[in-house]
């Protein structure tokens, strides 16, 4: 019975060694492609904003960022809902905050949007 436990012991061991060199492995390689996509988030980032955000009217810019800090605090608020509702198990309290929530970032979207075809439009005309 002794050497049972201790040959499964063994192979416990032997195993969770050689998950450990998988794990380390699998993260040294999980960290090089993460430096690989923040460099490319970064390249796309400088594109973004030296084509598209410094060239777009002053006022553009003002609604901008005004409607960026209104989604902002729209999502502080629905991320406090989400929050809120671990402790309170309110169905109505989830769906408040999920709404809440994809509103926000569909604004933000938009407004990115609207703000880059309104500045091209008055560029034109």
């Amino acid at each position: 019975m002794k050497e049972v436990s201790f040959i499964t012991m063994c192979a416990f061991e032997r195993s969770e060694k050689g998950m450990v060199f998988i794990m380390k492995f699998v993260f040294s390689k999980l960290k090089n492609i993460s430096t690989s996509i923040f460099k490319l988030i970064d390249s796309i980032k400088n594109v973004f904003c030296d084509r598209l955000i410094k060239n777009i009217n002053s006022s553009i810019l003002k609604v901008l960022f005004i409607g960026l800090k209104f989604c902002f605090v729209l999502l502080l608020i629905s991320t406090f809902l989400l929050t809120l509702y671990h402790s309170i198990h309110s169905f109505d309290l989830f769906y408040t905050g999920i709404s809440l929530f994809k509103t926000s970032l569909f604004y933000i979207a938009f407004l990115f949007i609207c703000s880059i075809g309104i500045d091209t439009i008055k560029k034109q005309v």
